[in-house]
């Protein structure tokens, strides 16, 4: 008798042990939820999963989510193939890339779009707030890139809480991130965000279309970036509108038209993505339509 109690003491220690182990192998639940948003049918991510399935058949994509994070493999491809593991570090989600590694860097922005998803946040905030950081030598801790001297980078992705963004009314549009020569003779397309703010510019310097945006309404965050996108385009006029353009107004005149707040049909007329978050003004330099 002794014996079969002390054996089924045994068996229940070892089932509760088993039980413990089990509990702690579960997903972060945080984790989980970027990987379920990631994978999600209609994401960024499979989206680009099934664009490839088109046009590169013997493209293959694998997930595979573990307890403190998950791992993409693209197989089938040599441009595409290698295996990217984004792993939980505290507050952080983690992930180290080659530094020509354009697959990878493509990856985390469709990652980064996830946590967007799980955390509340706008992706395109988030995007050209990284842009920000970036390019202008910001330090935050919501957003991290450390490179080793092997080429390569640590990416780390702050996941614990929606971020303050305390940066945001400091970054506006200038020719450290709109790199471009002025217009020219042909027809061209740029576009550029930082921040809140973003930019299209279609056109040649006798006709010249620019859609300005930023998150959450036009502000002098928007009129400073814009000064500065006519600064470095220069359309046929453009002395004109520094002079005369001094605040953000519609405005009309022989040379140029300020149209604020344009409605969807406009912008649609230049963009296809456009978002309800985001506040919109169309300028248009040359012949008045």
């Amino acid at each position: 008798m002794k014996k079969t109690v002390k054996t089924l003491v045994l068996l229940t220690l070892a089932l509760a042990l088993l039980a413990a182990q089990v509990a702690l192998a579960e997903p972060d639940a945080t984790v989980k939820g970027i990987y379920d948003a990631l994978t999600a049918e209609g994401s960024g991510y499979s989206q680009m999963k099934a664009m490839y399935a088109d046009y590169y058949p013997d493209c293959a994509f694998e997930e595979a989510l573990n307890d403190d994070g998950f791992t993409l493999t693209i197989s089938g491809s040599p441009e595409m193939e290698g295996s990217w593991t984004f792993a939980r570090a505290g507050d952080n989600l983690t992930v180290t890339i080659g530094g020509e590694d354009m697959v990878g860097y493509s990856l985390i922005m469709y990652v980064m779009e996830a946590v967007g998803d799980v955390l509340g946040m706008d992706s395109a905030l988030m995007n050209g707030y990284i842009n920000g950081v970036n390019a202008l030598g910001i330090e935050d801790a919501c957003f991290n890139s450390v490179a080793d001297g092997d080429g390569n980078t640590t990416v780390s992705i702050n996941i614990a809480a929606p971020w303050e963004m305390k940066a945001l009314d400091q970054m506006v549009l200038d020719e450290r991130i709109m790199d471009f020569e002025p217009l020219g003779g042909m027809y061209t397309s740029h576009a550029a965000s930082v921040g809140k703010v973003m930019i299209v510019v279609n056109g040649e310097p006798e006709d010249a279309t620019i859609l300005l945006g930023e998150y959450g309404g036009l502000d002098d965050v928007a009129y400073q970036s814009l000064i500065n996108a006519v600064k470095l385009f220069r359309p046929n006029g453009w002395e004109d509108f520094i002079d005369g353009y001094t605040a953000l107004a519609d405005a009309e005149t022989a040379g140029y038209t300020v149209r604020l707040n344009a409605d969807a049909e406009a912008v649609a007329e230049i963009i296809d993505d456009a978002r309800e978050s985001y506040s919109y003004a169309v300028i248009h330099f040359g012949e008045q339509q």
